[in-house]
């Protein structure tokens, strides 16, 4: 009799002890678990704020034409667009002064180093969300211009005209290897450009680019980016916040 309650003594010790064991191990897991989540939370933050730190340069900023130059190179191949306005580029939209969808085919006609018209994507910019009324510059002389950007890298638009936001009745087209493609529009909201329009895709959702930027580095062109010329910036970002570029106007 007193073997059996020694025996079911020793079993309970072991069992209390088992107990205990898997107590201090789920303990431990607990905190290791919350240790891991904290760590990752962490990284994660610290490498978001790597990445926008990358857009600091040019969010409200005036930069040089140095810089602006190495935005073309800097976000090569990456999902972001490099919308440039320069003076000369302004100039040339001159002709479309008020009205509500800026005649970009006659820009380019003005302008010095384009090819043919459609082969230059431009992102038209409007005053409101509404995209009804075109935003308004100055030109050289003074005058108010409808404003436009030739949109550099990842390109803003659609290959479906009523999605790229800008007004169907007369959308800047953009042909690329036989497919036409859509343009999109931008709008100012605050202290950024904001767009409902996405990158333009071809049918297999891949993003399509625009690296032809010989003529920014070539005197009396068009797209010329003078390296002591100075550049308002804004970031460009969708309804969600999302960064989708950056814009860069010359003074």
């Amino acid at each position: 009799m007193e073997n059996e309650v020694s025996g079911i003594a020793k079993l309970g010790i072991v069992l209390i002890a088992l107990a205990v064991l898997i107590g201090l191990g789920f303990g431990i897991f607990q905190i290791s678990k919350g240790t891991a989540n904290t760590g990752v939370n962490n990284v994660q933050g610290e490498l978001e704020g790597v990445s926008q730190s990358g857009f600091t340069t040019y969010d409200q900023t005036t930069i040089t034409g140095t810089m602006a130059t190495s935005a073309l190179s800097d976000f090569e191949g990456e999902n972001i667009a490099v919308l440039v306005a320069t003076k000369a580029w302004v100039n040339a939209l001159s002709d479309s002064t008020g009205t509500t969808v800026i005649a970009i085919d006659t820009a380019i006609a003005n302008g010095s180093g384009f090819g043919a018209a459609d082969t230059i994507p431009v992102t038209l910019a409007f005053k409101s969300k509404t995209l009804d009324t075109a935003a308004t510059t100055v030109d050289s002389k003074g005058e108010e211009t409808g404003l436009a950007f030739i949109n550099y890298n990842a390109i803003i638009g659609d290959r479906v005209a009523a999605n790229a936001g800008i007004p169907t009745t007369s959308p800047k087209t953009y042909v690329k290897a036989g497919t036409t493609y859509y343009c999109g529009g931008i709008y100012f909201d605050e202290n950024c450009y904001r767009t409902d329009c996405g990158f333009l895709t071809d049918t297999t959702g891949r993003v399509q680019f625009n690296n032809v930027i010989g003529n920014c580095g070539r005197t009396g062109r068009t797209e010329y980016i003078p390296s002591s010329g100075k550049f308002d910036c804004f970031l460009l970002k969708d309804q969600s916040g999302t960064i989708m570029g950056v814009t860069m106007q010359q003074l």
